[in-house]
């Protein structure tokens, strides 16, 4: 071993040794967090690093437009990514997985083929659907799993993003994992929202906005 593979290791093992003992992170729920991204690679480090403060245990998915042409590519299949966003075991993520690109359609289209890839790999009893600029509050995803499992009707709840839709937006979206696929999304209509309101409404349930009244940040509001 030469001078410079010795000191690395010595300082190595003193990291180690120095590091903080932590428990594992317990959680009662696990949920599967869905991310689409395009062209998004401004956004994509507050986005993702906000999973870390969520209060549930989860599984990261991600899977990019095609036609993006930035640098999201670059950072959602760089295995430092997903060594970064896993590495602590005070972290929520316990996985991260990128699922490829979806071949660049009308967006309705792109939206609905990523999620039912998402949601042939999810294995967790509710999945989060979300786009690749809208960041979500701290302890969003145990506050959506607590008011899902305190009220049966609700079969999407969603937090709200743009100030300037006059409806409830599928972006940042939590599901049951057995609902969304019941329902599924066939992107034929121009707009998904509504499709999947119309979909649940079959089944009597129904998609609304949570109670927290809290919105999300949207990548086009961010300075």
């Amino acid at each position: 071993m030469d001078e410079v593979a010795e000191l690395r290791a010595k300082v190595a093992s003193l990291e180690e040794k120095l590091a903080p003992a932590h428990e594992p992170f317990k959680s009662e729920a696990e949920v599967t967090v869905c991310i689409l991204a395009y062209n998004n690679w401004k956004h994509l480090f507050a986005v993702l690093t906000a999973y870390w403060r969520q209060g549930v245990a989860l599984h990261m998915l991600t899977a990019m437009d095609r036609a993006s042409i930035d640098a999201t590519h670059g950072i959602l299949t760089d295995p430092q990514t997903a060594k970064y966003l896993t590495s602590s075991q005070t972290h929520h993520i316990r996985s991260y997985r990128y699922l490829g690109d979806i071949p660049h359609k009308e967006i309705e289209q792109v939206c609905a083929h990523a999620k039912h890839k998402f949601m042939d790999e999810c294995k967790t009893e509710f999945i989060f659907f979300n786009d690749g600029d809208v960041g979500i509050p701290d302890g969003a995803l145990k506050r959506l799993v607590d008011e899902m499992r305190g009220d049966d009707t609700i079969g999407a709840l969603c937090i709200p993003y743009d100030c300037e839709q006059d409806h409830q937006l599928q972006g940042a979206m939590m599901m049951r994992t057995e609902v969304a696929k019941a329902v599924g999304f066939s992107g034929e209509q121009q707009c998904v929202c509504k499709e999947v309101a119309e979909r649940l409404k079959k089944i009597g349930l129904r998609m609304t906005a949570w109670k927290s009244g809290q919105m999300a940040e949207h990548g086009k509001y961010w300075r």
